[in-house]
């Protein structure tokens, strides 16, 4: 008879958790009980550790078992959309141009650190982990007031690409049109990758992304505007 990867033994809990996420929740477990254990906070990190410990080791989450999962898919992220901003497209262009401007309204970005004209350092928060995920971009379209698009280097952990259009719709007014992409690597560690990107992580970056609009229009984001590397 042929052995089914989650087939449920008589008597056990089904194993309704891939190879891959299993090492991740074995990892940000023992490294959140480690961190608290450390800061002596034992009821806020120590329990959730331990339950994502116990979840890596069994390969089993009630979770899943109650939503009828056996395994998380893959989530890829690909967004378009367009912005209608009361600001010059100069300006608006310059508040993009500095990329370490990002994290200021896009809550899934822990950091975009610049290196130097053209390439950049960026940290992106993972959802229900106590780290980061980092990566090395490159800028590969830039025409001033018209288009910025940047995208990450080859290895990277994050296969990540950004572009942003400019349209000029008046002395105080612009249209942006935006496409932001995220996609896992092939291969066991991209697997792991993949599976942080959850319907949830892609909301927020939509959400993000239609903040700026808000925040470019208020004084602050005029400011960044102003500063350019």
């Amino acid at each position: 008879m042929e052995n089914k990867p989650y087939a449920q033994a008589k008597g056990r809990q089904p194993v309704n958790v891939g190879t891959a996420e299993r090492i991740v929740s074995l990892l940000g477990g023992s490294l959140l009980m480690y961190k608290s254990l450390q800061h002596k906070n034992t009821v806020a990190g120590v329990i959730p550790g331990a339950l994502l410990i116990l979840r890596g080791a069994t390969g089993y989450c009630p979770l899943y078992d109650m939503m009828g999962k056996q395994e998380l898919k893959n989530h890829n992220i690909n967004i378009r959309t367009r912005l209608v901003v009361n600001k010059p497209v100069s300006e608006v262009y310059r508040f993009w141009r500095n990329l370490e401007n990002l994290p200021l309204f896009m809550k899934h970005l822990k950091s975009v650190e610049v290196v130097d004209e053209k390439h950049s350092h960026w940290k992106a928060k993972i959802e229900g982990m106590p780290g980061a995920v980092s990566w090395d971009a490159v800028i590969v379209n830039e025409k001033p007031d018209s288009v910025l698009g940047w995208k990450s280097l080859e290895g990277a952990a994050v296969d990540h690409a950004g572009k942003v259009e400019f349209t000029s719709l008046g002395t105080e007014k612009c249209e942006l049109h935006i496409v932001f992409s995220y996609r896992a690597p092939l291969g066991a560690v991209g697997e792991n990758i993949a599976r942080l990107f959850s319907p949830t992580v892609k909301k927020t970056i939509i959400d993000d992304i239609h903040r700026f609009r808000e925040f470019i229009e208020t004084e602050s984001g005029a400011s960044a505007a102003s500063t350019l590397i």
